[in-house]
């Protein structure tokens, strides 16, 4: 016996209508990761417009119009609640957009013997003055800023080359001069802090105290404060930061992507007494919190934790911010974000006592560096905002995430949600740029480190240093 006729056509319309939801799917992940101008648009294009025409063909122009709408708000229904990363920012579908500005990075004046690198062109939703800072010999993974003397100083950790550069502007033109080696021969340094006239600086297994005691931009003394930390793989770069009770915090990340760690001190955040280097365990359950920044008041100590990664091909969980408080138990591995559950290791006993995220960041984002400044997006001189440098490299699910975000704070909390302030370094499957470490300086100015062309840009409001 034969298909009914009516039951053939009620099979190709269902199949159509399965064709219009790929397109519509597909059209709003290309819209969401890439924007409406990108040529993978031409993918969810071809589907509807194959749907459209097979559509026509078994129904009348009302009842296909009415099946595109539908479609279109199952759709979007269905990525916004199972593929959240590949959602369309809501901006992108609204008529009023927030202004883009166009931020063309001043190049300094040239100097015989200097290469500069191709800078990107990148833009933000504020008008910003932006200059080539430095260039430097490997890439900065971590700065640190102090007004000395009146002269704006960056030091910035170069892991590659075991070396701390010196950044200053003593002319104020917005450009360093010539990079000073502060100090050489370290093991992979990272994560840096002052406390008054000492730079402490975290390698893999330690943490050392510097000191230029003759002025003459030279460490000239060198002191462990803290050794011993695992070093056997897996996260090494240290995340260091001090507070005003000239304390400082050590993250030490996980050995593995999602595990029981065999090793106590993995995935914490470690408290250290920098004169008699008594290290005692502040928090836990922070996979690999690299960016860390103490509040305006220096009193509330704020974290990015890196999540898990994609494992077997299931989307990971969001990345998160935390105020990071003593003797938190922050999930990992247990639970993410907002105590939830991770398939593979959790229980919900344990993650009942486990402290929620403050802010979930996208999945895959990989917030790496965070530091409080002037909120440059806000009206005048008040503000404070928490600045995140999104390094994410991408995967097969999730595409690179280059870009800096704007968080604005109100009371020490977080009063809005995260937005982004400059993006553009990645564009159109291009990487033209990488950034890697933020870092606040006097009067509103901002650094960013891009790993990838080896930089240090300048960033302030136009209108005002």
């Amino acid at each position: 016996m034969g298909v009914p006729l009516a039951m053939t056509r009620r099979i190709r319309i269902t199949a159509v209508l399965l064709l219009l939801c790929a397109g519509w799917l597909s059209a709003f992940a290309v819209t969401g990761l890439y924007g409406r101008s990108s040529v993978y648009l031409l993918l969810p294009a071809l589907l509807l417009g194959s749907g459209l025409g097979l559509l026509l063909k078994q129904v009348n122009i009302r009842q296909t119009v009415m099946a595109l709408a539908a479609t279109a708000l199952f759709s979007l229904v269905l990525i916004n609640q199972f593929l959240p990363q590949f959602s369309p920012r809501l901006s992108s579908l609204r008529q009023l957009k927030p202004e883009v500005h166009q931020v063309t990075i001043q190049p300094p004046p040239l100097v015989d013997g200097v290469v500069l690198p191709a800078l990107p062109q990148l833009s933000s939703h504020v008008a910003l003055h932006a200059t080539l800072f430095a260039v430097l010999p490997g890439a900065a993974h971590d700065m640190v800023y102090r007004r000395h003397r009146g002269v704006d100083q960056v030091f910035v950790s170069l892991p590659d080359l075991g070396a701390i550069y010196l950044l200053q502007d003593r002319d104020s033109d917005g450009f360093s001069e010539q990079p000073i080696l502060y100090h050489v021969g370290l093991d992979r340094p990272v994560g840096m802090a002052w406390i008054e006239d000492r730079l402490y600086v975290a390698e893999p297994s330690r943490v050392l105290e510097l000191m230029d005691t003759t002025g003459d931009q030279q460490v000239d003394r060198e002191r462990v404060v803290l050794d011993g930390l695992p070093d056997d793989g897996g996260h090494w770069q240290r995340g260091l930061v001090a507070d005003d009770r000239q304390q400082l915090y050590l993250s030490v990340g996980s050995r593995c992507n999602a595990c029981e760690e065999e090793d106590a001190r993995r995935g914490t955040l470690i408290r250290i007494n920098p004169e008699s280097g008594q290290a005692t365990e502040f928090a836990r359950g922070l996979r690999y919190t690299l960016g860390l920044a103490v509040s305006a008041d220096g009193g509330r100590l704020w974290g990015a934790d890196i999540s898990r990664r994609v494992d077997n091909g299931v989307r990971p969980p969001p990345d998160e911010l935390n105020l990071i408080e003593e003797g938190g138990d922050y999930g990992w591995p247990y639970c993410y974000g907002d105590q939830r559950i991770d398939r593979w290791l959790g229980n919900p006993q344990r993650c009942q006592q486990t402290v929620p995220s403050h802010v979930d960041l996208l999945p895959g984002s990989s917030p790496v560096s965070i530091a409080f400044a002037r909120d440059l997006a806000a009206a005048g001189a008040e503000g404070t905002a928490l600045y995140i440098v999104n390094s994410g490299v991408g995967t097969s699910l999730l595409p690179p995430d280059y870009r800096v975000l704007l968080l604005p704070f109100a009371e020490h909390r977080p009063a809005a949600k995260p937005r982004d302030f400059l993006f553009g370094w990645f564009d159109q499957g291009q990487s033209r740029g990488r950034p890697i470490a933020v870092a606040a300086g006097n009067e509103g100015v901002l650094y960013v480190s891009d790993e990838q062309n080896r930089a240090v840009y300048r960033f302030r409001s136009k209108g005002g240093d």
